[in-house]
Parts: structure tokens; sequence; C-alpha cells
């Protein structure tokens, strides 16, 4: 049943994943700022009111839906996380579907702390969670610090 929800028909050509993230800057819960260019290119601010100073920037991927769930099992394999566990997540909470299913990389190029890139390699930061539209809000788990972060759409 789960297989038929995962390969439905579709008509002539793949249709294009629509993607509500990308483009769009976050406010994170603990006030800092993540700005994900139309372009695929990051800034994580800090503090939302300082964009001077103490900073990650880089490059970005998103993947949703079911190609979230290929992703994470399969390129993110280090992190232990099998596409059961995850469609195991949707029957949890009737609030979470396929359809609203995201997997967010950062791929950080610098750190920028005082003026000075930081970061000694380059280093990636990959999230898994789900976006609700009706409150523009992430609720995201961080595979690196296994911790969750809520954002909330931003706008200046």
């Amino acid at each position: 049943m789960v297989l038929l929800v995962f390969s439905g028909c579709r008509g002539k050509g793949k249709e294009k994943v629509v993607d509500e993230i990308s483009g769009y800057s976050w406010k994170a819960a603990d006030g800092s700022l993540l700005c994900l260019e139309s372009d695929g290119t990051f800034k994580w601010y800090r503090n939302e009111n300082n964009r001077d100073d103490s900073y990650y920037l880089g490059t970005y991927n998103v993947y949703k839906g079911t190609e979230a769930v290929k992703y994470i099992s399969e390129e993110l394999k280090q992190y232990n996380i099998t596409s059961e566990m995850q469609l195991n997540m949707f029957l949890q909470d009737e609030s979470r579907s396929i359809t609203n299913y995201y997997c967010m990389v950062l791929n950080n190029d610098e750190c920028i702390v005082d003026g000075k890139n930081t970061l000694k390699e380059k280093t990636i930061t990959p999230f898994l969670g789900f976006y609700y539209a009706e409150n523009e809000y992430l609720d995201f788990y961080n595979l690196n610090t296994q911790n969750y972060s809520q954002f909330k759409k931003y706008t200046e």
C-alpha cells in the first residue's frame, strides 16, 4: 500500500516538485536567521540583527517527499536512518505526510567570526523534518547535533 503512494503514475515527463523552503529566510527559535537564496546559496546569521559577523555561508540542497526519503536513506547512510524509520514518522502524527516532508543539507563553506573564516574544512549540516504551510513553519531535526530546530518564515 505504501509503495502505491510513492510510485503513482505521472503524465508526460516529470512533474516539477514544489519547494516551499528555497528562496526564503527563516528565523529560528534561538534568534538566528537562515537565509536560503533562490540561487542555491545560504547565509546563517547567529543573530538576525547582526549580519556583519558570526555567520555560516555556503550552498544548500533541498529534497522533498519521496526524494527526501531516498536521499536520507541512501546518501546519508552514516546517520542510520532507514526508509522504514522515516515512513513511521508519518504514522505518529496526522499533520505529517510525505507531501510536507523535507531534507535540507547545508554545505558549509565558511564560518565568519571576527571577520575571519574559522572553518578548517568544509562540512555539511543535514536536517530532516516537516514544513507546515498554514503557519509557514519548519520543524527540523539536525542530524549532526540531534537537536530540533523550529523556524518561522521571516520577512523584513
